[in-house]
């Protein structure tokens, strides 16, 4: 898991760039010539072809985290690593063969396939992504505009009751970002259990055991959220919101392991309505209900404000009229 998280993380940076794909394809193949061999001759005739996407790895992800031996960390010996070699292209392969499977698609096929792939594939400006989300945390939380909707809920409470609160969320993904180089390349996937104790005490948060589990997940814990929402073979390589809400994976030793860089920007964007959300949902289907409504006035709150933003008098803005 180490390894595929580490192949993950190189592939962020470049995940657009055939020419970085090959650089980290010499890399993980370089003990396979003949490997590498086929994929120039792919490559001399289709030089924007990909070598590897994220798609394919969490595929791989899920089946590790559900059938793979569990046992302490130690090097890969070389048929092993071969073995890895193989998994990773048998899951690109295996993506490819199901498409190539497929009939002519209808529409709704096409539309269903876009909004997934969107889903997947989108890569936001980080701070852009931060700033966005933050305002819409400020909305929904202090904005004095909206104090008196009927919908208003306790969102910063909320927040705090489900282990950490807003400002901690921050202070606990800049942290674990810094560790682990999320947004910079060389990322570094792997998180020691000492740092990220010195990190908790030094943002005044509690042990691990209390803190942790609004950002990470045991392998077992990730296991059941993925089998919880269900979906069959068809949501394998798609299905990403347990890993959105938890993108490290808690190792037995009290270690940290980034499963994905992009999954932990979602956390420290999207992450905040979601963990409201999940509070709104233990409440009651009702309050559940309630904040989603809240939800929608923020969006068309802050929508409203990005236009009068960028629109200059004296050309006016309006909302919505009755």
């Amino acid at each position: 898991m180490c390894h595929v998280a580490l192949l993950m993380a190189r592939l962020e940076p470049r995940l657009n760039d055939p020419a970085g794909h090959w650089e980290i394809a010499q890399h993980f193949y370089g003990s396979r010539p003949d490997l590498l061999s086929a994929y120039q001759r792919v490559l001399s005739k289709h030089p924007t072809r990909a070598v590897f996407s994220p798609q394919p790895l969490l595929l791989l992800m899920r089946l590790m985290l559900e059938h793979a031996r569990h046992e302490p960390m130690r090097e890969l010996t070389e048929r092993e690593f071969h073995l890895l070699q193989d998994s990773v292209l048998g899951a690109h392969s295996a993506m490819e063969v199901a498409l190539d499977a497929m009939g002519l698609p209808t529409r709704d096929a096409i539309l269903a396939y876009e909004l997934q792939a969107t889903t997947l594939f989108r890569r936001p400006q980080l701070l852009e992504e931060m700033a966005r989300h933050q305002e819409l945390l400020r909305l929904a939380s202090a904005d004095d505009r909206l104090k008196d909707s009927k919908n208003r809920v306790p969102v910063a409470a909320w927040l705090a009751a489900s282990g950490v609160a807003a400002d901690e969320q921050w202070a606990l993904g800049f942290g674990l970002s810094a560790i682990t180089h999320a947004f910079v390349d060389p990322v570094r996937p792997h998180a020691l259990a000492p740092h990220v104790a010195d990190l908790l005490r030094r943002i005044g948060l509690p042990e691990p055991r209390l803190s942790l589990p609004v950002i990470a997940a045991s392998r077992a814990e990730l296991d059941a959220a993925f089998r919880a929402l269900g979906g069959g073979d068809g949501a394998l390589a798609w299905e990403t919101r347990p890993v959105k809400s938890k993108p490290f994976l808690q190792l037995t030793n009290g270690d940290l392991l980034l499963l994905s860089p992009s999954w932990l920007l979602s956390w420290l964007g999207e992450g905040f309505h979601y963990r409201a959300l999940a509070q709104a949902q233990r409440e009651s289907n009702g309050t559940s209900a309630k904040y989603t409504r809240l939800a929608g006035e923020v969006v068309e709150r802050y929508a409203l404000d990005l236009a009068e933003a960028a629109v200059v008098a004296p050309d006016r803005v309006f909302g919505e009229q009755s």
